[in-house]
């Protein structure tokens, strides 16, 4: 089952998760009741189907002769998981989770399509009241490659921290 949600939510497009989690959960769930909450929900919903799959990937790309070692010199699964197999899973996965963050950046564009008031609303709402489309959509275009440039420096600046703990040189590119 979980195999499925995560190919439901990486096969459908984000606007629809939006409007589907937007229109369709209140009626059917209750929840949930803000159009903020339903946009977050349906950005989360998005990412994690491909946040399971990097998780996944990054857990079998490690060799079995790494928890077999653990194992045999005595070590308990919750010990060999936390300090054998989480270690290596977050210095391989940290790229493609930083990249996951920069989509969800971006995808939060949508979110304006049922009235959350984003950047994006914002600059809009701006255009059509002052008529400088190129302008204002420039600024905003030039707000979010911050926004990514911060999250992409944080994710270096993090992966960086993870090698220094854990004792393991940073490749040479």
């Amino acid at each position: 089952m979980p195999h499925r949600l995560c190919l439901f939510f990486r096969a459908t497009p984000i606007l629809v998760q939006l409007l589907w989690v937007n229109y369709a959960w209140p009626a059917l769930f209750g929840w949930p009741d803000t159009f903020f909450t339903a946009a977050w929900v349906a950005l989360a919903l998005q990412s994690s189907g491909y946040l399971a799959e990097t998780f996944r990937g990054g857990i079998e790309a490690i060799p079995r002769g790494h928890r077999e070692a653990a194992y045999s010199v005595g070590m308990r699964p919750m010990l060999v998981f936390r300090r054998i197999i989480l270690p290596q899973v977050a210095l391989s996965t940290a790229p493609s989770i930083v990249n996951q963050f920069t989509v969800i950046v971006k995808s939060s564009t949508l979110v304006s399509v049922i009235t959350v008031q984003d950047l994006m609303f914002e600059s809009q709402r701006i255009v059509n009241i002052w008529y400088e489309p190129i302008e204002m959509l420039t600024a905003t275009a030039a707000i979010y490659i911050i926004i990514v440039f911060l999250v992409s420096t944080a994710g270096k600046a993090l992966s960086d921290m993870l090698r220094r703990r854990f004792g393991i040189a940073a490749a040479k590119a």
